[in-house]
């Protein structure tokens, strides 16, 4: 991502008016200076490039599965390279479910995947919302939980679904 930062010097008699325009007196000569410079964002490798995977296990009880139980969190490594700035944004994007808000769709009818950020997992993560965070060292922990759909009777069974981290310049 490319950032322009710049900065406007005015010279001679210019006026501002009420409506932001810039107007020179009448004789009068305005010169406007443009400078700034433009950088590259940093440059960051989410687990070394591999999937991040997030394995609820083989034994989730169908009837269990409240939103509460089964919380895993997601552990991935993140390394970046680039401005000296470390001010970063996360998000997770991908398809929502059909049922519940915010909810990661999966393979499974009547099954989404809940998000959360924070150090004990209490804070929902909606995809698509950024959590803000200075340095790969303080990388926002992230969790997930399965979520059925109410009234929905689960059916045995493995399931899949899939998002996509953005790591993002602030």
């Amino acid at each position: 991502m490319k950032h322009l930062f710049f900065t406007v010097t005015l010279l001679a008699g210019a006026v501002l008016l009420p409506s932001g325009q810039l107007v020179a007196a009448e004789g009068d000569t305005t010169t406007i200076k443009v400078t700034g410079t433009l950088v590259e964002g940093p440059q960051c490798t989410v687990n070394t490039n591999n999937v991040v995977n997030v394995n609820f296990g083989t034994s989730l009880v169908t009837r269990m599965v409240d939103g509460a139980n089964y919380k895993k969190e997601i552990i991935y490594d993140l390394t970046c390279t680039g401005p000296t700035s470390t001010a970063l944004k996360l998000t997770i994007r991908g398809t929502l479910a059909s049922f519940g808000s915010g909810l990661l769709t999966t393979s499974k009818s009547g099954l989404g995947i809940r998000l959360f950020s924070g150090s004990a997992g209490t804070t929902t993560l909606t995809p698509g919302s950024y959590v803000n965070f200075n340095g790969t060292a303080n990388r926002p922990r992230l969790w997930a939980v399965p979520v059925a759909q109410n009234s929905a009777t689960l059916t045995a069974g493995s399931f899949t679904g899939t998002g996509t981290m953005v790591i993002d310049y602030q």
